[in-house]
């Protein structure tokens, strides 16, 4: 081969890189804005840059009268005053522990605003065969997103924490992502969530801190409300044969605070594994006082511990001192970004259908990118082309 064949062939080689370089390198969209508000882990109070992390049992009262809170045997538990962040005491608040089935109230508070609870969905495999406690979901069964939640709470449904995240995304990670940036939003800093549902997974943790966060945005959404105080519910079985009625079948809500119709119950959530034994959240109303109560790693009577330190706060928290204190504000807020997002759905269905399609910013960047590629590549594809034609006629000649 002669000098200038090589040279040729080596600078097609050189060119081909360039082009394919510039053909595999992705087109990328604009990147989503940041949200506006920027929010602190905790607003303490006190000498320590965070009280919560002491050891033992912290309650401080103002009067002597007052008796010491009825400690649950647990690894840790926390009474809260929703409207103003206080913590009325604690044990252990900022330990991280397995959620277990807890975790699904996050799934509910970062969900409910953004799903259409009249959307129907489908039920697959990969729903119905979960492993756990399920709300008995049926591969082809279709079910709406409010009934989805209400198997998600009622009886602790592992199948119906996958549909919800398949409801917002098809395989379900955009969810957990959306899970943990609202646990970010909510002030909750040491929760880090890797299922829908609270199955085991390394590394997926929570404080009762936090869940203490997420349970009061909890129950100032009115569908986690409206769900939360259902004693049972007509749950749709199995797709009927044609020309038949499909059937139903009950399901019961295991919160001990609403069987037990524990006065101005507004909510909460069970859950158990055998790594994190029994865990627990609840909240009650008396007044203008919204208390939240989170039990965690106990063994024994729900009802009874969560109800005990439920009373104990609400009669002896005008004479008590906060421990420590948590930014309840945006979660006492949630119930009005449900709001503005349902709005916004309603809006975008009323919508007249556009006269033509829109381009997305994302698109009009790949279009871009393409069209960027498609010149790239005839301007270097061109002079190569023609170097190899005054090769290959080079070559003929010296033939």
């Amino acid at each position: 081969m002669s000098v200038g064949a090589r040279r040729a062939r080596l600078l097609v080689a050189v060119m081909a890189a360039c082009v394919t370089s510039q053909w595999l390198t992705p087109a990328i969209a604009d990147p989503t804005p940041l949200p506006q508000e920027t929010l602190r882990a905790t607003t303490e109070r006190g000498d320590s840059p965070d009280p919560l992390r002491k050891p033992g049992i912290l309650w401080h009262r103002t009067n002597a009268k007052v008796p010491a809170p009825p400690s649950p045997p647990a690894r840790a538990w926390l009474l809260l005053d929703s409207k103003s962040g206080d913590v009325l005491a604690s044990s252990n608040a900022r330990v991280q522990l397995p959620p277990a089935s807890t975790l699904k109230t996050l799934t509910a508070v970062a969900l409910m605003p953004r799903l259409d609870e009249q959307k129907v969905y489908t039920a697959t495999s990969a729903d119905a065969g979960i492993e756990g406690s399920g709300a008995g979901l049926v591969v082809g069964g279709t079910y709406s997103v409010r009934q989805l939640f209400i198997g998600l709470l009622l009886p602790s449904g592992n199948d119906a924490a996958m549909a919800l995240t398949h409801v917002y995304n098809r395989d379900g990670n955009r969810a957990i992502t959306l899970m943990n940036d609202t646990a970010r939003r909510l002030g909750a800093m040491h929760t880090i969530a890797k299922s829908p549902n609270g199955l085991p997974r390394t590394g997926q943790v929570t404080t009762v801190a936090d869940m203490a966060l997420i349970g009061n945005a909890a129950v100032h959404l009115p569908m986690f409300r409206d769900v939360a105080h259902l004693l049972t519910y007509d749950f749709p079985s199995r797709m009927p044969k044609p020309g038949r009625v499909r059937t139903t079948y009950q399901l019961q809500n295991e919160n001990p605070l609403i069987k037990h119709k524990f006065p101005g119950t507004l909510g909460g959530k069970t859950g158990y594994t055998r790594e994190a034994l029994r865990t627990y959240w609840g909240a009650a109303n008396r007044g203008d006082r919204t208390l939240v109560v989170v039990i965690y790693g106990f063994v024994g009577t729900t009802y009874n511990y969560a109800s005990n330190l439920l009373k104990w706060g609400f009669n002896n928290a005008d004479h008590l001192t906060a421990v420590g204190h948590l930014p309840t504000d945006v979660g006492n807020h949630w119930g009005e970004q449900a709001l503005i997002s349902s709005t916004s759905r309603a809006t975008a269905a009323a919508s007249p259908a556009p006269a033509a399609p829109q381009t997305s910013i994302a698109s009009a960047s790949s279009l871009a990118h393409s069209s960027r590629t498609a010149t790239t590549a005839v301007l270097f594809l061109l002079p190569a082309i023609i170097l190899i034609r005054r090769a290959l006629r080079y070559r003929r000649t010296r033939v």
